[in-house]
């Protein structure tokens, strides 16, 4: 088995203390929300002990204007 790059470890000693502090300072909850196409993410949360609850579906609304731009960008 491969070791984990040296960033996968640290975001993973990273969220674990993170995880820790959050409970010792009185919450009782703790959750991880990214999206589906973030691996490294997903993976460092299960890493932390976290399981997957659910999926979100997402959208992205625009203004005209932005969608404008946007375009104008891509000509």
């Amino acid at each position: 088995r491969q070791r984990a790059a040296p960033a996968a470890r640290l975001a993973a000693v990273t969220a674990a203390a993170a995880v820790e502090h959050a409970l010792n300072t009185g919450f009782t909850v703790v959750g991880w929300h990214c999206d589906d196409d973030n691996i490294g993410s997903y993976r460092t949360a299960e890493k932390v002990g976290f399981t997957l609850q659910r999926r979100y579906q997402s959208h992205t609304v625009l203004s005209e204007a932005l969608r404008q731009e946007i375009a104008a960008q891509q000509r």
